[in-house]
């Protein structure tokens, strides 16, 4: 839903349990649009608790398997009937260690690309509202979040897509960055150089003169006779 304010459908930012705009931190209806502290939370949180339970699994079944080694041991020595169940039940457990793990990655994973698609939206409707020109202080008071988390990301993104922002520095040293689909990089502007002028040879004195050098071979007669003197 666009911000009645902006018309930018930018993600919301809370402060103080009321959502705001990111992009002109007008006050918004809460869950109106993706929050941007929250974004991909949930899958991340999910995928970390996935894994810590997938390498609880294998704790688990290495141990199970050691006593299952142990109990048939016990009831069958010397036979191979220990090594088979043992090996069985670890196996069991590396499987489901597995996927636990491999599926807490991807929900990792799926946590992060949307946390920085969200947080890219949230910029870039900050960036549309100052005129395609930010700086990490302005996208950091905005989203409430870190000036130097802020400044490392930019700047990380500035080199991975530089068709899409560059980093500019002002005459006080201030950093700046410039999304070029919002603030074109201004054009340096060349002076036409002046038409060369044409070089006529001194007339000599008993030949003809074309019509169009009589102007030329007066002004060098001129200069002759100036010198002359």
């Amino acid at each position: 839903m666009p911000c009645p304010r902006c018309g930018e459908d930018a993600p919301l930012v809370y402060r103080d349990y009321v959502a705001h705009c990111s992009a002109c931190g007008a006050t918004r209806v809460p869950l109106a649009a993706p929050a941007v502290a929250m974004a991909g939370k949930p899958s991340q949180v999910g995928g970390t608790v996935a894994k810590i339970i997938g390498w609880i699994v294998l704790a688990c079944g290495g141990l199970f398997s050691a006593l299952v080694f142990v109990l048939f041991n016990a009831l069958w020595p010397g036979s191979p009937a220990p090594w088979i169940a043992a090996l069985a039940s670890l196996a069991f457990a590396v499987f489901f260690t597995f996927l636990f793990v491999m599926s807490g990655r991807s929900l990792v994973s799926s946590g992060q690309r949307k946390e920085e698609a969200v947080r890219m939206k949230a910029i870039l409707a900050i960036a549309r509202q100052r005129g395609g020109i930010v700086t990490a202080k302005d996208v950091a008071g905005q989203l409430r979040m870190g000036e130097p988390a802020v400044d490392a990301w930019l700047t990380d993104l500035a080199k991975r897509e530089p068709e899409t922002l560059t980093v500019e520095f002002d005459d006080e040293g201030v950093i700046s960055f410039r999304f070029l689909a919002y603030a074109a990089l201004p054009r340096m502007r060349v002076d036409e150089a002046p038409a060369p002028r044409a070089r006529v040879a001194p007339h000599v004195p008993g030949t003809p003169i074309a019509p169009e050098e009589e102007p030329a071979a007066a002004a060098d007669a001129a200069g002759r006779r100036n010198r002359a003197r």
